[in-house]
């Protein structure tokens, strides 16, 4: 798995769960994701995440749990893609540092430098990172109940 540290996020919003995210795939071209989740992000809860492609009417179903691991907190994401036999997954490992959050990235089945590129756009274009914002936050606050005992 591929890995990118210290991502800094700040604490902003709180909301129900959605992000659009745009992508540059491989071919150059951009495709903006929409994703959603029909659930607050919890603890140890399973969670869907659906995320449709656009400008396609791709839609695929991930499967998500939210897990602690001492100190920092890991959203794990998976998605099985029957025509390929392949799983991809994505972890986010978030951890407090003084006012910020940090945001470490591990995937499999996207290749670094478009991943990487879907990610320096939604950290420039802050309107579109109001999801991360708002999960973070509540799972900050989870995170700080939890390590206060």
């Amino acid at each position: 798995m591929k890995q990118y540290d210290d991502i800094i996020y700040e604490r902003k919003l709180l909301g129900s769960p959605a992000i659009v995210w745009p992508f540059l795939s491989n071919s150059g071209l951009w495709e903006t994701w929409f994703a959603k989740t029909e659930s607050d992000l919890e603890l140890g809860k399973e969670f869907a995440l659906l995320l449709t492609y656009f400008p396609s009417d791709n839609s695929a179903l991930w499967q998500g749990k939210v897990h602690q691991i001492k100190n920092q907190i890991m959203i794990e994401f998976a998605l099985y893609n029957l025509e390929l036999s392949m799983e991809t997954q994505v972890r986010f490992f978030v951890k407090q540092n003084n006012e910020n959050l940090l945001l470490s990235i591990q995937h499999s089945g996207f290749t670094a430098e478009s991943f990487w590129q879907g990610l320096k756009v939604r950290k420039e274009r802050k309107r579109l990172m109001i999801f991360w914002e708002k999960a973070l936050h509540k799972l900050e606050y989870q995170l700080e109940l939890k390590l206060k005992g």
